[in-house]
């Protein structure tokens, strides 16, 4: 027996009261338009050029028009129809399971980009906000439900109906609560935006220095300002641990590793044991006497 969804919102903005209404996705979307598949280079658009969105053109409520491929032919060009128009929400319809269903809000018209066969456009109805409606696509538990309701022969390919979209269950709150809801979160999204450029750049810059780095075109100074002394080439054995693979023991499954250390690790490497070893043994005579074949075991380089 399914469990009635909650009508009243525990967390609230002040000023609105009463339950939302239960309803379905259909009362809030008017219309979902799909596009046509198109023989297309996986090239973006440049100039004056038309092209198709790609699949990955949606994702976790994003809508991003640069991932296009341009269509040159003029056979397929005519072909072509639903522009990708402002406002409109894109639904990926089929997708692996995992991304089936994704969605993002179109900020502004890309007339030279039109819908393949695989998304959809839908609008909303003006007696709710878009803004709101997108916002509850991108959500966790309708883009779960969506997924859910997927279907398809292929374990690695799903689709989603029309009728699975406009008849899913919800509860929608008043148009000004809608807006109200909608507004706080896409500024929270942009702010999200923000970071998520700065990381990118933070990114880049790391990559470049990294570079300069151990290309030794960049060099840093101790703390008197002298510089550090000249690197030396070695090799990569020389200073790290060899890890190598051994074959299953006794059919049962587990993999062991022979580990080779450098032999100052290894110096140390005893050291360590053996203070470890003391240190048990006096605690408990017993448990020392034991840790032997534990210590032969280490020290053998089987892990």
């Amino acid at each position: 027996m399914t469990a009635k969804p909650k009508t009243v919102p525990e967390l609230r903005f002040p000023g609105f009261e009463g339950a939302w209404k239960e309803t379905s996705l259909s009362e809030a979307i008017s219309s979902i338009d799909a596009g046509v598949g198109a023989n297309s280079e996986d090239i973006p658009v440049n100039g004056d050029e038309l092209g198709i969105l790609k699949t990955s053109c949606v994702t976790k409520g994003f809508f991003d028009s640069s991932e296009n491929k341009r269509v040159l032919d003029p056979a397929e060009i005519s072909r072509l129809k639903e522009p990708v128009s402002k406002d409109s929400i894109i639904i990926s319809r089929m997708n692996t399971p995992a991304l089936v269903g994704l969605s993002g809000l179109v900020p502004q018209a890309e007339k030279r980009l039109f819908l393949p066969d695989r998304l959809w456009a839908a609008k909303v109805s003006p007696r709710h906000s878009t803004s709101w409606i997108a916002q509850l696509l991108a959500s966790e538990k309708v883009r779960g439900q969506l997924s859910d309701r997927a279907s398809g022969t292929s374990g690695s390919m799903k689709n989603i109906t029309k009728g699975d979209v406009l008849s899913l269950p919800v509860i929608i709150p008043s148009l000004p609560e809608q807006r109200k809801i909608a507004d706080f979160l896409t500024a929270v999204d942009g702010r999200l935006a923000q970071l998520n450029q700065k990381k990118a750049l933070l990114e880049a810059y790391k990559k470049g220095v990294m570079q300069q780095l151990f290309t030794q075109a960049l060099r840093f100074q101790d703390d008197h300002g002298n510089d550090f002394p000249d690197w030396e080439e070695k090799t990569l054995g020389a200073n790290c641990f060899v890890f190598e693979r051994l074959r299953n023991f006794q059919g049962r499954g587990a993999r062991r590793r022979r580990v080779t250390l450098h032999p100052l690790w290894r110096t140390l490497h005893s050291l360590r044991r053996t203070k470890q070893k003391r240190k048990i043994a006096d605690k408990c005579p017993q448990e020392g006497s034991r840790s032997k074949s534990a210590e032969r075991r280490n020290h053998s380089g089987v892990w």
